[in-house]
């Protein structure tokens, strides 16, 4: 979602090859009040959905492959709504997460299992 490098995306799918959303909801998880939270809380509201639903709905329209899991049930119900064909997002919303997450540059990996010295970044 954030910085997404647009140019080897569009490659990619020129070429057919299928983009995965790895861990589509890490941008409100592990970088809480990041750009995106303000239009996702926002967008969430106007469909009456979660922001988790709206993520993985953006993660969808833009032909993302998207794997995500929990072992909490109410989660795992909550993820399958987002397959409703009656829930769409219009452009406008589109863009404007795309706009939010060209804000910020944000990769989460564990960095501490790497040097031994950092922390999760």
């Amino acid at each position: 979602l954030y910085k997404a490098s647009k140019d080897l995306i569009e490659y990619c799918k020129s070429k057919g090859i299928v983009i995965e959303a790895y861990s589509p909801l890490g941008s409100i998880v592990y970088k809480p009040g990041g750009p995106l939270d303000e239009v996702v809380e926002e967008i969430a509201k106007k469909y009456n959905r979660t922001p988790s639903q709206i993520l993985l709905k953006w993660n969808l329209i833009k032909g993302d492959v998207v794997i995500t899991t929990s072992s909490i049930r109410e989660r795992l119900e909550d993820f399958l709504k987002v397959l409703d064909k009656n829930f769409e997002l219009n452009n406008e919303d589109i863009k404007a997460i795309d706009d939010a997450g060209a804000k910020l540059h944000f990769r989460k990996f564990r960095a501490k299992e790497i040097d031994g010295d950092r922390q999760d970044l």
